[in-house]
């Protein structure tokens, strides 16, 4: 009788093995892996210098950005560093156009 009980109790465990198993091999199986960026690829040295239209364009674009931050209340813990950097942006842009005019004469 004890050889009986024994045996069961030891079939019962290893089944209960097996399940556990096969349950965490399919748990496993339905998690995706963790996503991982792909490594950063190092750029390559600029050939050429920006030329003035190049920063008027990017004055311009970072003051109307920030602008845009500002108006549309993204940015409301920093609004008014924000709305500042917009302001030296456009600033510089202006400073640009006017200094390319000065040595166009």
């Amino acid at each position: 009788m004890s050889d009986r009980r024994g045996l069961f109790r030891d079939l019962l465990r290893e089944a209960v093995d097996v399940v556990q198993e096969v349950n965490s091999a399919l748990r496993s199986a339905n998690e995706p892996e963790p996503w991982r960026p792909p490594p950063p690829v190092p750029a390559q040295p600029s050939t050429r210098l920006a030329d003035d239209d190049m920063l008027l364009a990017l004055c311009v674009t970072s003051a109307l950005a920030s602008f845009i931050l500002v108006l549309t209340g993204k940015c409301s813990e920093r609004e008014g560093l924000v709305s500042l950097c917009g302001y030296v942006f456009l600033a510089l842009g202006v400073g640009t156009v006017a200094f390319t005019q000065s040595f166009s004469v």
